[in-house]
C-alpha cells in the first residue's frame, strides 16, 4: 500500500515537472485536462501518456530474468578503464562483439546499443532464452540476423520485456525530470523512447545503463553515436532529440528514512540547463516554526548539486516556512518565503531560484595606440560575434564598433562561458583570430547582475611594408662602371590622418615614420609589416657618392592591405663626368708644326670598370670601346662632361691623323666628379719629308727648245703651312724660306727626306737663265707622309718672241688694197733654224723645217708675240693677196733672244705688191620703133665700185660708145671730169678714167701706164637725161676686173620708150576727213598712180604736215615726225596702194594735218604729191568735254545703307555724231582720294552709248554696301573714252557737283548697373538701372528703346517666376547724341550666382534703327553673387560629437540643425549676411559647460566655419580620514 501511494505520487510529481517545462505557459485547468486526456505529441512520435501508461506500474524486476544490480555494476566496473567495451565502434544491425570479444559476430568488431545491453546482461546471468520469450509475446523487431541473441539487440524489444513481463519501469518526458525524481540507480537501464517504429520518419529509439553514483547524475553507458560515435560513458543522450526516458528497475528502490525533502530548482532553465556556471548546490534555506519566515531558526536545509536538500534534524509535525538565506552559485537570493507541514511521514517542498545574469561592456582598442586609430586605419565598423549558451543552445549576437572603437553592451547572458571572436576587421585592422573567452562561473555574483569589463579587445593595425629598388636610370639593378646603388637614403613620411607607429615610435601625420636606406643590391626595404594602414610619401633625401639625387618624385604609397609588401623602382642617373685631352707636337708643345693638326686624332676610351656603362644610349661591356673621341683643330677631344659614368677608363690613341706620328702610350682615369672632366696631355711627332725637283720646258719637257738650257736655276721651298716648322734645328714662321735649290746642268735638285715637317710649303723658283722664263707657277707641297720625297717638275715657258712684217698696197703706200683687191690673207712661212727643235702653234718643228706661217690681216702679219722660242729663224712670202701680184720674193733672217720681242719689218722692210688693173667699153642704143632706135649720144652712165663705193660719171661720145682705156682717153686727160656736172651741155666724152680712191679718201696718182680699173666688182647705171627720157634706163650690175691689163667689152645696151609716172593721194581715220583726239589712231592715204613698170620695184615715202605751220607734224615725248613708206611692184600701169599712219593724236585736238607723198624707183623721185591746201589730203581732230553732277534720290546727303544707288548725270560735248563712246566711272574717298572698294574691289561703272549728237547728258549708276561709311563724302571720277582711247575726263576732288556726304548711323551703348555697380546679392528685391547711350539721331526725332533681361548661362530671356523682365522707353532726341534711361526691377532673391546681360534695341516709328545685344559685354553685365556657406564644428572634452543641436538665426532666416557623428554641420546657399550661432540646451548638454553663441558673417561663394567646445562640468570631493573613535588621522595617503 506505501509503495503504491508513493508511486502515484512519484507519478504526479513528473506530470507537474512536465507541465513546468512545456515552452508555453498552461492554467490549472489544462494540467487537469492533460492528467485525463492524451495532450499534444510535444517530442516524441508516440503520445506520452501512452507510453507511460503502457510502461509504469509493474511489479517484477529484472532479477526476474536471472540478472542482479550488482552483476551488472561489477561487469561494467571491471572494465571501466580499459577498451574491452569502450570505444568499440558503433555498428547497426545485430552487432554485440565489443573490442575484448569479437566472437559473437565471427571475429568482426562492433556493436549497436542493443547489443551492447544484451552483452552485459548476458555477462550478468541474463536467462536469454527467457527474456527473448517474453520479448516475442508480442511482435518484436528483430534484425533477421539468424545469430542466437538477435532480439536482445533490438532496443525496442525492451519496451516489450516491460509490458509482457510486467516488469517495473518509469516513463519522464525530460532527462531533467529522470534526473529529479530520485528514481536512477547505477545499473539500471535507461530505455530512450521515440516510437513503436522507429526509423519511419528517420528517428530512432536508444538504450544503455545509467551510470550515475547519484540518482540526478547525468551519466549513461552506451554505444551509441551522440556525443561521439561508438561505446562511450557521456551525457545521458538519446539518439533522436526529444525522446522519451523510461527508466527499467533491475531491483526494487531501496527504502528511504523519514524525511523533508527539498527539491530547488532554476526559475528559468533556459539559462541554467547545462550550464555548469550555475549549481544548484550550497543553497542555503533557514526554517522557522510558523509561516513568517522569522524567529528562531529551527533547521538548515543546504542543497545538493540535483538541488535536493533534506533536513539532518528531526522536526515535529507542524507547519513551517522556509526562506533562503543563500543562494546557490549563480543564482539570485530567493526572497519568497515556502511553508511545508509534517503529518506523520516524508514531505517535500519545492522552491526555484532566479538565476543571476553577465552584462558584458565590450571595447575595441589598437594595440599601440589605444583608442586612436593608427594611420587611415579606423576602430570603426569591426563586426564581433558574442556567442554563450543559453538552454542547452548556442545564442550568437554581433556587435560593431563605432569610430572610437566602443561596441557597446550586452545585458541579460546567462553564466559561464561567454567568446567573443571577430569577424570583420575594421578598415586598416588584421582580423583578430584569436577566440577571447570569458568564464563567468557565477561565484562573482553578489547581487543581480555581474558586470564584466572586456578591455583585451586590443588589434594589431594591417600592416604591411615596401620595398624600392634603386635602379640606374639606364641600367637597371646593376650600377654602372664602379657606380653602387648602396647607401642611398629614403624618408617615408606619414601622410595618414593620424599617427602611426613605426618601430616602436610614434609619427605624427607630415612627420618622417621611418628611413630605409638601400643595400650592395640597391634594395631598400621597411621589411614585412612595418607600415600601418595609411597613407604615406616616399622621397629620397641622399645618395651615395656615385649616384645623382635625381629621383626627385615622391612616391605616394597607400598601405591598405596586411602583409603586402609594396615594390617600387626608383631611378637615379649615375653621376657622370669626361675626359678632356690636349694634343701636343713633341717640338712645338701645344702649337701644331706646319700644317700638321692636332684635329682628326682618334682616342678610344675603354671601360675599365667593374661593371658594364652606358655611353651615348649604347651598353659597353667591360673591356669594350664605350666611346672614340676625335681631337679637334686645336688638339682638344672631350667626351663631354657629362658623357661617362662614374668608373675607371683607359684612353687610348687609336688611330692618328695624316700629319702626326703615333707615338703617345695612352693613360688611365678615374670618372669621380659629376660634370667633371679630366684632363690628359698626349705628346705626339709631326711626320716629316722631303722633296726633289726638275726643270723642265712647258712642252717639250726634259729637252729645252730651240738655242735654250736648264742649268742655274734657283728654287726657294717657303713655308706655307699655318703654323712654324722646325727645319735643320731652325724655327722658320709662315712665310719664310727654309731651304734653297740650285738646278744641275741636268736641271736637277733635292732635299733629303726628313727635311720638311708635315705641312704646306711654296716651291717657288726664285731665279732663272737667260733662255727660260721664269714662268713656272709655285708649287703647293703637300708633306703628308713620313719620310717620303715627293718629287716635282717646274716646267719653265722658254723665252719666246714673234716676228711682225707689213704688207703695203705698191701704188698707195698703204696697208689697205685699192678697189676690190685685198693685202689680207698673203702668206710668210717662217724656218727653225736653231740647234734643238721648237715648239710652235701646238707641233715641234726640227731644225731647217717651216714652223710657222702667217697671214696678213688688215695690212700687217704677225705671229703672237710669244709664238717663237727662244732660237734662229728665216720668213719669207709664200702667197700674195687676193687681186695682187706677187712681187715680193725677199728672204729675211731674225733672231729670238727676249721673252715678248716682236721683231718687226716695217716701212721700208715691208713687203710690197701691185693690184690687179683693168678697163671697160660698151655702145650705147634705143628701142621701140624706128621713131625711138638710134645710137644715144651723150647719156651718161654712173659707174660705181661695190667694194669701196668710188663712183665716176661715163658719157657716150657721138657714136654712144664709152671706153676707160688711156689709149681712148687717157687717164690723165681731164680725169674724171664728168663727176658732178649736172649741165648735160658741159659733159666731156674725152674725159679720161681712172679709179683709185684710197680708204683715207685719196686717189693715187694717175698713171697712164697702168689700167683705169683696179682688182672689183663694179656696178653700170644709166642715168635719166634729154637723150634717155621716156625710155627705159638700163642697169648693168656686175662688171668683174679680175686679170691684170683686161678690157672688159659690154657691147650694146638697149632702152625700151615707156610713159612718165604721176601720183594723186585721198587720206581719211576711218572713212572720215574728221576725227577725235586719241592715243592712238590710224590715218589711211590712198594713193593713186599710173604709167609705172609692171612688175618692177617701187616706194611710196610719206610724211604728215601741220597744215598750221606747214612743217613736218612733230607728236609724242619725243616730238617725233610722223612717216610711212611703202614698197611695191604694181602689176598694172596704173592703181591704188594705200599708206597706214598710225600716231598719237591725244594732243591734236582743233588741228588739221596734210599727208605729203613722193614716189621712188632706186634712189630716184619719179613722182610727187605735195599740196598743203588739198582738202583731199588733210585730217581735221575735233575736243570732246565732259561735266558730271552726282545725286543720292536727288539729293547730295544720303544716309549709309546695304543698298545704295549714287547716280552721276554726265553731260558731255565735242563728240561726233553716230560715233560709239565708252563712259567709266569710279568712286574714292573725299578725305584720301583713294577708291571707294567692295572687300577688295574698287567699285567702277561702265556705259558705252552712241552719241546722238555732238551735245548730249546719260546717267551713270554706282549701286554698292554704303554701311560703316556714315561722317565720310565719295566724289564720283568719270572718263570718256574713244575705243580704248581717253579723250575727256572729270576728276576733280573738290567739285560738290561730283560729291555725295554719307550722315552718320544711329547707334546705341549700355551700361547696366546696381546701386552703382556690375553685382548685386541675392537679397530680395533689386533695380538695374541700364543707361543707353546714343549716337546719329536726328533732333527732334520721336524714339522708342525696349529693353529684355538675359539670363548669359542660356543665352535665353531671364524668367523670374515664369515671366521676362522687360523695359521701354519713349524720347525725343534734342541731339545727336545723348542718353536714356531704362529701370529694370525684379526680385533676386532666387538668382544667387545668375549672370544677367540687359539687350536694348532702338526704334524709329517702330522700325528697329539700332541695338546692343552682346551676351559677352562686361558693361552690360549684372553678376547676382553666389549664396555663401556655413560650417559649424562641434568639439567635447569627453569626445562625443554627435546629436548636439544649433539654432542658426539671420535676416529672414531661422533653422535648427543637429551635428553629424563628426560634429560637423554643414548649410549651404545661405544668402550673404550676418548670423547667429547658439547651441540649444539638450539631455546631451547636461553634463556640460554649455558655450556663449556667437555672430558670423556669410559672404557669397565662401564657407564659414564657427567652432565650438564643450567642457565637462566640474565638482569638488571631499574626505575626512578618522580612526577609532571617530580620531581624525593625519598624513594618510
Amino acid at each position: 500500500m506505501t509503495h503504491t501511494k508513493k508511486r502515484i505520487l512519484t507519478m504526479l510529481l513528473a506530470v507537474v515537472l512536465i507541465i513546468s517545462a512545456l515552452p508555453f505557459s498552461v492554467s490549472a485547468d489544462e494540467i487537469e485536462s492533460m492528467m485525463e486526456t492524451d495532450g499534444p505529441v510535444l517530442y516524441a512520435q508516440d503520445p506520452f501518456n501512452t507510453v507511460k501508461s503502457e510502461v509504469e506500474g509493474g511489479t517484477n524486476y529484472m532479477t526476474s530474468v536471472g540478472v542482479t544490480r550488482e552483476a551488472i555494476v561489477r561487469e561494467l566496473e571491471a572494465h571501466e578503464h580499459d577498451s574491452y567495451y569502450l570505444g568499440t565502434k558503433y555498428v547497426g544491425g545485430d552487432a554485440q562483439s565489443p573490442n575484448g570479444d569479437a566472437s559473437y559476430n565471427s571475429g568482426t568488431v562492433g556493436m549497436n546499443c542493443g547489443g551492447f545491453v544484451s552483452y552485459v546482461l548476458r555477462a550478468a546471468g541474463l536467462d536469454a532464452e527467457t527474456t527473448m520469450e517474453i520479448m516475442h509475446r508480442t511482435p518484436v523487431n528483430q534484425y533477421g540476423s539468424g545469430l542466437p541473441y538477435d532480439w536482445l539487440a533490438g532496443a525496442s524489444n525492451y519496451k516489450n520485456l516491460i509490458q509482457n513481463g510486467n516488469i517495473s519501469a518509469y516513463a519522464f518526458r525530460t532527462k531533467q525530470e529522470l534526473l529529479s525524481s530520485g528514481l536512477a540507480e547505477k545499473g539500471d537501464i535507461i530505455l530512450m523512447w521515440w516510437s513503436d517504429t522507429p526509423g519511419a520518419d528517420g528517428a530512432d529509439n536508444h538504450i544503455g545503463f545509467f551510470w550515475g553514483e547519484a540518482s540526478d547524475d547525468d551519466i549513461m553507458w552506451h554505444s551509441g553515436t551522440e556525443p561521439s560515435s561508438g561505446n562511450q560513458i557521456s551525457s545521458i543522450t538519446p539518439k533522436t532529440p526529444g525522446s522519451f526516458y523510461i527508466l527499467i528497475k533491475i531491483e526494487p528502490l531501496q527504502p528511504k528514512e523519514y524525511t523533508v525533502t527539498l527539491t530547488k530548482t532554476s526559475a528559468d532553465v533556459s539559462i541554467t540547463e547545462g550550464n555548469s556556471a550555475y549549481s544548484l548546490a550550497g543553497a542555503t534555506y533557514n526554517v522557522y516554526e510558523g509561516t513568517s519566515a522569522t524567529g528562531s531558526v529551527v533547521a538548515t536545509f543546504t542543497t545538493d548539486e540535483a538541488g535536493h536538500a533534506t533536513l539532518s534534524t528531526p522536526l515535529e509535525d507542524g507547519t513551517y516556512s522556509v526562506k533562503e538565506v543563500t543562494p546557490p552559485k549563480g543564482y539570485k537570493l530567493d526572497t519568497k518565503v515556502y511553508t511545508f507541514t509534517i503529518n506523520g511521514g516524508d514531505t517535500s517542498l519545492s522552491v526555484e531560484d532566479e538565476p543571476g545574469t553577465l552584462t558584458l561592456n565590450l571595447k575595441k582598442k589598437d594595440a599601440h595606440t589605444d583608442s586612436t586609430p593608427q594611420g587611415n586605419a579606423s576602430l570603426a565598423g569591426a563586426v564581433y560575434q558574442v556567442s554563450y549558451q543559453k538552454g542547452g543552445q548556442t545564442v550568437t549576437e554581433e556587435l560593431t564598433t563605432d569610430a572610437q572603437g566602443n561596441l557597446g553592451t550586452l545585458e541579460s547572458i546567462p553564466f559561464g562561458t561567454v567568446t567573443v571572436k571577430e569577424l570583420t576587421a575594421p578598415e586598416g585592422y588584421r582580423l583578430d583570430t584569436e577566440v577571447h573567452t570569458y568564464t563567468v562561473d557565477g561565484s562573482q555574483l553578489t547581487g543581480d547582475v555581474y558586470e564584466l569589463e572586456v578591455t583585451d579587445l586590443t588589434e594589431e593595425v594591417q600592416r604591411g611594408g615596401l620595398t624600392i629598388q634603386k635602379k640606374d636610370s639606364q641600367t637597371g639593378t646593376t650600377p654602372q662602371g664602379d657606380a653602387s646603388l648602396a647607401g642611398i637614403t629614403f624618408e617615408i613620411v606619414n601622410e595618414s590622418q593620424n599617427p602611426v607607429v613605426v618601430n616602436g615610435s610614434t609619427a605624427a601625420p607630415g612627420q618622417v615614420a621611418m628611413t630605409i636606406t638601400t643595400d650592395a643590391s640597391g634594395v631598400a626595404t621597411t621589411g614585412e609589416n612595418a607600415l600601418p594602414h595609411g597613407d604615406y610619401t616616399v622621397r629620397e633625401v641622399s645618395t651615395n657618392d656615385s649616384m645623382l639625387q635625381t629621383f626627385t618624385e615622391e612616391i605616394s604609397v597607400t598601405i591598405d592591405e596586411d602583409g603586402k609588401m609594396l615594390e617600387y623602382e626608383a631611378e637615379n642617373e649615375v653621376l657622370r663626368g669626361g675626359i678632356d685631352l690636349e694634343k701636343q707636337d713633341s717640338q712645338m708643345g701645344s702649337t701644331p708644326q706646319g700644317n700638321s693638326s692636332f684635329a682628326g686624332i682618334d682616342f678610344e676610351i675603354v671601360n675599365r670598370c667593374a661593371n658594364p656603362v652606358v655611353v651615348n644610349g649604347q651598353t659597353y661591356a667591360v673591356g669594350d670601346v664605350v666611346m672614340t673621341i676625335t681631337s679637334d683643330e686645336n688638339g682638344h677631344a672631350s667626351t663631354g662632361n657629362e658623357a661617362l659614368p662614374y668608373g675607371t677608363y683607359e684612353v687610348r690613341e687609336s688611330a692618328t691623323n695624316e700629319s702626326m706620328l703615333l707615338t703617345w702610350q695612352g693613360e688611365t682615369v678615374q670618372v669621380r666628379q659629376n660634370g667633371h672632366s679630366f684632363a690628359i696631355t698626349a705628346v705626339n711627332e709631326v711626320e716629316r719629308g722631303g722633296l726633289s725637283v726638275e726643270k723642265q720646258d712647258t712642252i717639250t719637257g726634259s729637252t729645252p727648245q730651240g738655242d735654250a738650257n736648264f742649268e742655274g736655276i734657283t728654287f726657294e721651298i717657303i713655308n706655307n703651312s699655318r703654323n712654324p716648322v722646325i727645319v735643320e734645328g731652325q724655327k722658320y714662321q709662315p712665310g719664310e724660306v727654309v731651304k734653297t735649290l740650285v738646278t744641275d746642268s741636268e736641271g736637277k735638285a733635292s732635299t733629303a727626306d726628313d727635311l720638311l715637317p708635315y705641312g704646306e710649303y711654296i716651291l717657288h723658283e726664285s731665279a732663272t737663265n737667260e733662255s727660260m722664263l721664269l714662268t713656272a707657277p709655285d708649287q703647293t707641297v703637300l708633306v703628308e707622309d713620313d719620310g717620303i720625297i715627293y718629287e716635282f717638275t717646274m716646267a719653265d715657258e722658254v723665252v719666246q718672241g714673234g716676228v711682225l712684217i707689213e704688207k703695203r698696197d705698191l701704188e698707195s703706200g698703204l696697208l689697205t688694197p685699192l678697189g676690190g683687191a685685198s693685202l689680207d690673207g698673203t702668206l710668210f712661212e717662217i724656218t727653225n733654224e736653231s740647234v734643238n727643235p721648237v715648239y710652235v702653234n701646238g707641233a715641234l718643228y726640227q731644225p731647217g723645217e717651216v714652223c710657222a706661217t702667217i697671214e696678213v690681216v688688215d695690212g700687217v702679219a704677225q705671229t703672237d708675240a710669244r709664238a717663237l722660242p727662244y732660237g734662229t729663224y728665216q720668213m719669207v712670202e709664200s702667197k700674195p693677196g687676193k687681186g695682187y701680184l706677187h712681187t715680193d720674193q725677199t728672204v729675211r733672217s731674225f733672231q729670238i733672244r727676249q721673252d715678248g720681242q716682236v721683231i718687226e719689218f716695217r716701212d721700208g722692210d715691208a713687203a710690197y705688191n701691185q693690184v690687179i688693173r683693168g678697163d671697160l667699153q660698151f655702145v650705147k642704143i634705143g628701142e621701140g620703133g624706128e621713131a625711138h632706135m638710134g645710137r644715144f649720144a651723150n647719156v651718161a652712165f654712173k659707174l660705181t665700185s661695190q667694194t669701196t663705193g668710188e663712183s665716176h660719171i661715163v658719157v657716150t661720145d657721138e657714136n654712144g660708145e664709152v671706153r676707160t682705156e688711156t689709149s681712148w682717153n687717157p687717164h690723165t686727160q681731164n680725169t674724171n671730169g664728168n663727176d658732178g656736172v649736172e649741165d648735160e651741155s658741159a659733159w666731156d666724152d674725152h674725159a679720161g678714167t681712172w679709179f683709185g680712191l684710197t680708204t683715207e679718201d685719196w686717189m693715187v696718182d694717175t698713171q697712164d701706164e697702168l689700167c683705169a680699173l683696179p682688182y672689183d666688182t663694179y656696178t653700170l647705171e644709166e642715168l635719166p637725161c634729154e637723150g634717155n627720157q621716156g625710155y627705159e634706163l638700163v642697169k648693168v650690175p656686175n662688171i668683174t676686173i679680175s686679170r691684170n691689163n683686161t678690157v672688159i667689152e659690154l657691147g650694146t645696151i638697149d632702152d625700151q620708150f615707156e610713159g612718165i609716172p604721176e601720183i594723186g593721194t585721198t587720206a581719211t581715220v576711218n572713212g572720215e576727213h574728221t576725227a577725235e583726239p586719241a592715243e592712238e589712231v590710224t590715218l589711211v592715204d590712198t594713193v593713186t598712180y599710173k604709167n609705172l613698170k609692171v612688175g618692177q620695184t617701187y616706194k611710196l615715202s610719206g610724211v604728215l604736215m601741220d597744215k598750221s605751220t606747214g612743217e613736218p607734224l612733230l607728236v609724242g615725248e619725243e616730238q617725233a615726225q610722223v612717216t610711212a613708206e611703202l614698197e611695191f611692184a604694181p602689176t598694172t600701169s596704173e592703181g591704188t596702194v594705200e599708206l597706214t599712219y598710225t600716231f598719237d593724236s591725244s594732243a591734236l585736238a582743233g588741228k588739221s594735218v596734210v599727208v605729203f607723198e613722193d614716189l621712188y624707183q632706186g634712189e630716184n623721185v619719179i613722182a610727187s604729191h605735195v599740196d598743203i591746201n588739198d582738202e583731199g589730203q588733210t585730217i581735221s581732230f575735233g575736243q570732246p568735254k565732259i561735266g558730271t553732277t552726282a545725286t543720292v534720290d536727288g539729293e547730295k546727303i544720303a544716309q549709309p545703307a546695304e543698298q545704295i544707288t549714287i547716280t552721276d548725270t554726265v553731260e558731255y560735248s565735242g563728240l561726233t555724231v553716230g560715233q560709239e563712246y565708252t563712259l567709266r566711272g569710279e568712286l574714292v574717298f573725299q578725305a584720301t582720294g583713294e577708291p571707294v572698294t567692295n572687300g577688295e574691289t574698287p567699285i567702277t561703272v561702265e556705259a558705252t552709248f552712241v552719241a546722238p549728237g555732238s551735245e548730249g547728258a546719260i546717267d551713270i549708276p554706282f549701286t554698292f554696301d554704303a554701311t560703316g561709311m556714315e561722317g565720310q563724302s565719295v566724289v564720283v571720277f568719270e572718263t570718256l573714252f574713244s575705243g580704248e582711247t581717253t579723250i575727256a575726263e572729270h576728276r576733280d576732288l573738290e567739285d560738290e557737283g561730283q560729291t555725295i556726304t554719307f550722315t552718320e548711323l544711329p547707334r546705341i551703348g549700355t551700361t547696366a548697373t546696381v546701386d552703382g555697380q556690375h553685382t548685386a546679392d541675392p537679397t530680395g528685391e533689386i533695380t538695374i538701372v541700364d543707361v543707353v547711350e546714343y549716337t546719329g539721331l536726328t533732333p527732334g526725332q520721336t524714339y522708342t528703346v525696349s529693353g529684355v533681361l538675359m539670363d548669359k548661362a542660356t543665352g535665353e530671356p531671364l524668367l523670374v517666376d515664369g515671366v521676362e523682365i522687360t523695359a521701354e522707353t519713349e524720347f525725343v532726341a534734342e541731339e545727336s547724341s545723348g542718353t536714356v534711361e531704362l529701370p529694370y526691377t525684379l526680385d533676386a532673391s532666387t538668382l544667387a550666382g545668375t549672370t544677367i546681360v540687359v539687350f536694348e534695341t532702338l526704334y524709329s516709328d517702330g522700325v528697329e534703327v539700332a541695338s546692343h545685344a552682346d551676351i559677352n559685354d562686361e558693361s552690360q553685365t549684372i553678376t547676382i553673387n553666389p549664396k555663401g556657406g556655413l560650417l559649424i564644428q562641434k568639439t567635447s572634452e569627453d569626445g562625443v560629437l554627435e546629436g548636439f543641436t544649433f539654432l542658426v538665426e539671420g535676416e529672414d532666416y531661422s533653422e535648427t540643425f543637429a551635428t553629424d557623428a563628426a560634429g560637423k554641420i554643414y548649410i549651404e546657399d545661405l544668402s550673404p549676411g550676418e548670423y547667429t550661432v547658439t547651441e540649444q540646451e539638450s539631455d546631451l548638454t547636461t553634463r556640460y559647460e554649455i558655450p556663449a553663441g556667437q555672430t558670423v558673417t556669410v559672404t557669397a561663394d565662401v564657407a564659414v566655419t564657427v567652432e565650438f567646445y564643450n567642457q565637462l562640468l566640474r565638482g569638488k570631493i571631499t574626505g575626512h580620514k578618522t580612526g577609532a573613535e571617530d580620531a581624525p588621522l593625519e598624513g594618510v595617503t
